[in-house]
Order: C-alpha cells, then sequence, then structure tokens
C-alpha cells in the first residue's frame, strides 16, 4: 500500500489518516480515502485559492488536508519517476512555451504550480488527451521527479487496472464527474505537492492540423533557489 501504517508505543497499528484545523475551530482526522475523494471533488476550489480568486475556508481545510498525506505518502520514497502531463489553450497566443516575446518559457527555465500538480503515469492517457481535445495549442510534458505521490490506490477509491485503456478511462471519467463521483482510474494520477519546480530541460514544437503541440520535459528542482524565480508553469508570468 501506499499508505505508511504507523505504529504506537505497544507496536500497534495506528489508524491511517491526517489530523486537520476545522474552520469553526478544533480539530479532525480524515481517513486518505476522504482526502484523496475531496481532493478530486474540489479540484476547481482549489485552483481558484491557488489563484486567489477564492479564500473559502472550507477548502483551504481539504487542501492542508491533502498537503499533510501527499507528505505522509512521500515519506522514504527517494526514488525518480516518469510520468506525463497535458496542457490545452483556447489561443495560441496564450501558450509560453516556445514564445518570442512575452511570458515566455525557454528551455533552462524555472517553472511551478501553486496548485497541486497532477501528472499520470500511463502515457496512453495524454495521448488520448491529445487526439480528442483539438485546442489550438497543446503542450504534452514529460516529468521526471521524486516528490509525485501516486494517488491511484484501492484506499481512495482509485485502480490502475484501466491506465492502458485511454477510451475506456475517458468515458469512466466522463461518467464518475457527471455523476459527482472521483475520476476514473484510467489517469493513473500521480500527484506533486503545490510550488514544486521544475527545469525545463527541452521543448519540441509541431504544428499538426491546424493545431500547435508543444512536447516539453521538466525535470523536478529541490534547490529552487539556485535557479532563481519559477515562472507560472500555465502563464509563464
Amino acid at each position: 500500500s501506499a499508505f505508511p501504517r504507523e505504529k504506537d508505543a505497544d507496536g500497534n497499528v495506528k489508524k491511517s489518516g491526517v489530523e486537520v484545523q476545522k474552520p469553526g475551530g478544533g480539530t479532525i482526522v480524515q481517513a486518505p480515502a476522504d482526502v484523496i475523494r475531496d481532493y478530486t471533488a474540489s479540484s476547481a476550489s482549489f485552483r481558484a485559492l491557488a489563484n486567489g480568486e477564492s479564500s473559502d475556508e472550507g477548502a483551504k481545510m481539504k487542501r492542508e488536508a491533502m498537503d499533510k498525506l501527499l507528505e505522509k505518502m512521500a515519506a522514504g520514497h527517494t526514488a525518480p519517476r516518469v510520468t506525463y502531463r497535458y496542457m490545452a489553450y483556447d489561443d495560441t497566443a496564450q501558450c509560453p512555451y516556445g514564445a518570442a516575446q512575452g511570458n515566455a518559457i525557454r528551455v533552462g527555465d524555472l517553472v511551478t504550480d501553486p496548485n497541486f500538480v497532477s501528472t499520470s503515469a500511463g502515457k496512453q492517457f495524454i495521448q488520448g488527451k491529445e487526439a480528442t481535445a483539438l485546442k489550438p495549442a497543446q503542450v504534452n510534458m514529460v516529468i521526471y521527479g521524486s516528490s509525485g505521490v501516486p494517488i491511484a490506490t484501492k484506499e481512495g477509491s482509485y485502480s490502475n487496472a484501466a491506465q492502458m485503456q485511454p477510451q475506456k478511462s475517458r468515458d469512466t471519467r466522463l461518467l464518475g464527474e457527471s455523476a459527482g463521483k472521483v475520476r476514473g482510474a484510467g489517469q493513473a494520477e500521480v500527484l506533486y505537492p503545490r510550488n514544486t519546480v521544475f527545469k525545463v530541460l527541452a521543448i519540441e514544437k509541431k504544428e499538426e492540423g491546424g493545431r500547435v503541440i508543444y512536447k516539453v520535459a521538466l525535470s523536478e528542482v529541490k534547490d529552487a533557489k539556485a535557479g532563481g524565480p519559477a515562472k507560472n508553469a500555465y502563464t509563464g508570468a
């Protein structure tokens, strides 16, 4: 299991979970499955918090729980892994990767996200997004890092069984979201903590069917101070 099994002084396994402050005062211990379910259902509110568009106390509590859970799950795991991330833009002028001016992101730059960084262990999921989204500008990322945590676990109501079946996973994901349930398993999600910093190793551009597609390679940077300030990975600001 990806969830650590802590023991008390008598050697008994403690109940797994994270303790967070409630908005009205006091604390609550949340089970890992509940924390991940809240993250999945609250992704829009987490993004609003990150962008400074919200100060909702309930969303802050759920975000704090996810912060603590990722820290617990990542403890002792230092081996790097390769994951994938997809981003899309409705206007090519909005995409900072390879831009000639403005908030451009170039090779050697440091980038970050004030929100959690969702990636996929299954490359096929990203390929499926690229084939069906058909946005004017798309960015397909290959990410090398060790801080990402697989949250596709049985405890979190996720499963990786369908991760190599992108079409099936998309259908499941859409149906699940429309019913207010957790996302489908096909994404095989690996989640990075908020404000993780990455270095841009490579940017390749291709034009296809009226679209511009960027292939971007990123590597996690543990000591971000050495490379100067990081840019917003989506906007380039």
